[in-house]
C-alpha cells in the first residue's frame, strides 16, 4: 500500500514506520502536528506526542522523506472516548486537516500509520480522521504486550532517550535524558510494583528516537536540552536540538531534509451525517444464522453470526450499524443458550468481519456501545 506515516519523533511512531516499510508498503511522506507556538514544549495533548516538536525536521534528514507539518490550533476539546463527528477547535480536526492535505498531495495515497499501541481514545481519532481523509487508518503495534513491544523495538536495534516523565518512580533529575535501555529495568520493575505501563500507553514518559530500521539516512545525536520540573513531579527536556549524522562512525552530519508546511486552515466538512442510532431488528436478529461451538467439560464457547449490510441505496436494507447490533445481539443469545449465561459480556475476544473500510465508522460506533 502506498502510506503516510505519522510521526512524532518517539519511539513507537518511528519504529511502526520501520514495520510498514519491512512488511513491504510504500511510505512516501511523514506527517507531524506541532504547537501553535513554536516556544511551547509541549502542549498535553491527549492524542500527540509534541514534546521535542523542534527536533521532527531531523526525522525528514534521518529518513530521507518529505515531511509535512501542521501547527495545532485546536485542543483536546471532545475527550469522550468516542469522536464521530467533527468538533469545532479540537486537535483532530487539525489531524484531520494534515490527512486530507497529504492525501492531496500524494495522489493514490491509500492509508495512514500510526504508533498507536493500546489507547483507544487515540485509535478512534486517527480512524476517524483517516475516514474523513479516504485513508485506511494502520497501526502495526496495536496490542502488543508493552514488555514485548519494548523487547522487539531493543532486539531491532531502536535506541531512544527519555525526554518527559510523569510518573511515581520516575523523578525527572535522575531519568529525563537517559537511554530507554537504561531505563528499561526499572520501567520493568514499575510495572510489577505500582502497574505502571512500561511502554508510557499511561503518558508516564515520552521517547525520542535517535536511530531505528526506518532511519536509512543518519541517526539523531542530542546536542541541546536543558531537564526541567513541570510541577507534579513531572519534568521535559526543554530546548531540546538535535543533529542527524551518517550512522558510520566519524560521518559527516546528514543534509537537511525536505520539510513542508501547512496552512492552518480548517478541514472540509465532513461528508455526510452520522449514522441515526437503531434498535436491533428482531428479524435481523433471527436471520443472523447464529453457531455456537462449546468446548466439551468446560464453560467455553465460540459463536459466530453473520448479518449482510446494505450499501444505502436500498432503504429496507440494514445500515452497517444495525447489522453489527443484530450480530451482536444474536451471539448474545447463542451463548446463553449454549450456557453462558453471561453471554457476550463474558467475552474475551471479538472479531470484527467487514467488506470494506466505507462501513467502518459506523460499525465500530455500533460495536463499541454494544
Amino acid at each position: 500500500m502506498k502510506l503516510a506515516a505519522l510521526v512524532s519523533g518517539g519511539k513507537d511512531s518511528c519504529y511502526a514506520l520501520g514495520l510498514a516499510q519491512d512488511a513491504g508498503h510504500d511510505v512516501v511522506v511523514l506527517l507531524n502536528l506541532c504547537p501553535a507556538d513554536e516556544r511551547e514544549e509541549d502542549t498535553d495533548s491527549h492524542c500527540f506526542q509534541t514534546i521535542g516538536h523542534a527536533t521532527a525536521p531531523a526525522l525528514a534528514a534521518a529518513t530521507g522523506l518529505p515531511l509535512l507539518r501542521r501547527r495545532l490550533t485546536g485542543r483536546s476539546t471532545s475527550t469522550g472516548m468516542g469522536y464521530s463527528a467533527a468538533v469545532a477547535g479540537d486537535e483532530v480536526e487539525d489531524l484531520t486537516a494534515l490527512l486530507v492535505a497529504a492525501a492531496a498531495r500524494f495522489r493514490g495515497l491509500q492509508g495512514v500509520i500510526s504508533g498507536a499501541v493500546g489507547s483507544d481514545y487515540q485509535r478512534l481519532r486517527v480512524e476517524h480522521a483517516a475516514g474523513r481523509a479516504g485513508l485506511v487508518a494502520l497501526a502495526p503495534l496495536w496490542h502488543v504486550p508493552q514488555l514485548q513491544l519494548l523487547a522487539d523495538m531493543a532486539a531491532a536495534g531502536l535506541t531512544a532517550v527519555l525526554v518527559k516523565v510523569a510518573a511515581e518512580g520516575l523523578p525527572p533529575g535522575q531519568w529525563l535524558g537517559r537511554s530507554l535501555a537504561d531505563a528499561t529495568p526499572r520501567l520493568t520493575a514499575l510495572a510489577a510494583r505500582l502497574g505502571l505501563n512500561p511502554a508510557g500507553e499511561g503518558g508516564e514518559y515520552e521517547t525520542l528516537a535517535l536511530d531505528c530500521p526506518a532511519f536509512g539516512c543518519g541517526r539523531l545525536e542530542v546536542v541541546g536540552g536543558q531537564a526541567t520540573p513541570v510541577g507534579g513531579g513531572a519534568g521535559v527536556m526543554a530546548g531540546l536540538r538535535v543533529r542527524v549524522v551518517a550512522k558510520d562512525e566519524g560521518g559527516p552530519e546528514a543534509p537537511p531534509g525536505e520539510v513542508v508546511w501547512l496552512s492552518d486552515d480548517p478541514p472540509p466538512a465532513a461528508k455526510g451525517e452520522p449514522v441515526p442510532e437503531a434498535s436491533p431488528d428482531a428479524a435481523l436478529v433471527a436471520a443472523a444464522g447464529v453457531r455456537v461451538s462449546a468446548a466439551a467439560g468446560t464453560a467455553q464457547a465460540w459463536a459466530t453470526a453473520r448479518v449482510v449490510a446494505g450499501d444505502g441505496a436500498d432503504p429496507t436494507s440494514p445500515s452497517p450499524a444495525a447489522a453489527v447490533r443484530a450480530a451482536l445481539d444474536a451471539v448474545d443469545a447463542g451463548l446463553q443458550v449454549a450456557g453462558i449465561p453471561a453471554g457476550l459480556a463474558s467475552a474475551s475476544h471479538v472479531r470484527l468481519y467487514l467488506p470494506s473500510m466505507a462501513g467502518f465508522e459506523p460499525a465500530n460506533s455500533a460495536y463499541v456501545s454494544a
